[in-house]
Protein backbone atom coordinates (compact mmCIF):
# COMPACT_ATOMS: atom_id res chain seq x y z
CA UNK A 1 0.00 0.00 0.00
CA UNK A 2 1.38 3.18 -0.82
CA UNK A 3 -0.31 5.67 1.88
CA UNK A 4 -3.13 6.73 -0.22
CA UNK A 5 -6.54 6.86 -1.20
CA UNK A 6 -9.02 8.60 -2.81
CA UNK A 7 -9.11 11.51 -0.60
CA UNK A 8 -5.37 11.62 -0.13
CA UNK A 9 -2.57 9.98 1.96
CA UNK A 10 -3.17 8.55 5.09
CA UNK A 11 -1.45 9.08 8.66
CA UNK A 12 -1.60 7.96 12.11
CA UNK A 13 -0.50 10.14 14.84
CA UNK A 14 0.00 10.41 18.75
CA UNK A 15 -1.49 13.45 20.92
CA UNK A 16 0.23 14.05 23.86
CA UNK A 17 -0.82 13.83 26.92
CA UNK A 18 -0.90 16.92 29.48
CA UNK A 19 -0.08 19.14 26.72
CA UNK A 20 -2.63 22.39 26.14
CA UNK A 21 -2.99 22.79 22.57
CA UNK A 22 -3.22 18.57 22.42
CA UNK A 23 -6.13 18.88 24.06
CA UNK A 24 -7.68 21.53 22.35
CA UNK A 25 -7.13 19.79 19.33
CA UNK A 26 -8.70 16.86 20.38
CA UNK A 27 -11.60 18.73 21.34
CA UNK A 28 -12.03 20.06 17.67
CA UNK A 29 -11.25 16.76 16.05
CA UNK A 30 -14.32 14.93 17.97
CA UNK A 31 -16.56 17.83 17.30
CA UNK A 32 -15.67 17.73 13.45
CA UNK A 33 -14.36 21.03 12.95
CA UNK A 34 -10.91 19.73 12.43
CA UNK A 35 -10.67 17.15 9.24
CA UNK A 36 -7.53 17.62 7.92
CA UNK A 37 -3.69 18.03 8.36
CA UNK A 38 -0.98 20.54 6.92
CA UNK A 39 2.31 19.57 6.95
CA UNK A 40 5.28 22.35 7.51
CA UNK A 41 9.03 21.72 6.64
CA UNK A 42 11.92 24.00 6.52
CA UNK A 43 14.69 23.17 3.74
CA UNK A 44 18.44 24.08 3.24
CA UNK A 45 20.35 23.24 0.50
CA UNK A 46 23.59 22.18 1.28
CA UNK A 47 25.19 22.26 -1.48
CA UNK A 48 24.20 26.14 -1.66
CA UNK A 49 25.86 26.28 1.44
CA UNK A 50 28.91 24.94 0.29
CA UNK A 51 29.45 26.60 -3.14
CA UNK A 52 27.97 29.75 -2.08
CA UNK A 53 25.34 30.10 -4.35
CA UNK A 54 21.80 30.65 -3.84
CA UNK A 55 19.86 29.66 -1.04
CA UNK A 56 16.39 28.66 -0.96
CA UNK A 57 14.61 28.00 2.46
CA UNK A 58 10.88 27.20 3.45
CA UNK A 59 9.93 27.76 6.58
CA UNK A 60 6.78 27.58 8.64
Amino acid sequence: MDGGSQRGLYVEGKLAKGVVKAAEVLKLMRSGAIDGLSIGFKLQLVRALLLEINIRRIAT
